[in-house]
């Protein structure tokens, strides 16, 4: 059970890396075609650096609690967050296999990924509800995945103003 905890930390340690990697890419090579048609400004090193903070430390409320041994709401937020997770490392997967380039968070992204499917099925079966709705809170983060994004960089832009 202690291993199945430390997924979820694992988890969060990955997702923070992988902030980072994006963060160190784009504040080193300007975006050309901006995602979410969000204005330039959101992008630069400063704000972009706060909207990192402010995605890790979002996750970390759920990856520590479940860590820790919480579980009800922390659980099920585990779930949403690991489906935002996931299907933000597909896009970054798929994007690659596509073009055939690089994209921020990519290097970071497998790695990211497999704690995601480590954390969501060593908690699988303790997490008391049924499939139906377990996928639903897996596709629910996906679905929150592009807002909450776009909300950490407007929450970026804020506190480097």
């Amino acid at each position: 059970m202690m291993i199945q905890k430390g997924y979820w930390m694992a988890m969060l340690v990955a997702f923070a890396i992988h902030n980072a990697e994006e963060w160190l890419w784009i504040t080193q090579h300007p975006i050309q075609q901006l995602p979410f048609k969000l204005p330039a400004r959101l992008y630069a090193s400063e704000p972009l650096g706060y909207a990192m903070i402010f995605l890790t430390l979002m996750a970390a409320i759920p990856c520590v609690a479940i860590g820790f041994g919480a579980s009800g709401i922390w659980m099920k937020l585990g779930f949403i967050l690991a489906g935002g997770l996931g299907l933000n490392t597909l896009m970054h997967i798929s994007r690659a296999m596509i073009t055939w380039q690089y994209n921020p968070g990519l290097y970071s992204a497998g790695v990211l990924l497999c704690t995601v499917i480590l954390a969501v099925a060593s908690h699988w079966p303790l997490l008391q509800l049924t499939t139906g709705l377990k996928l639903v809170l897996l596709l629910s983060g996906g679905l929150l995945t592009i807002p909450v994004i776009a909300l950490a960089l407007l929450v970026g832009n804020v506190f480097s103003s």
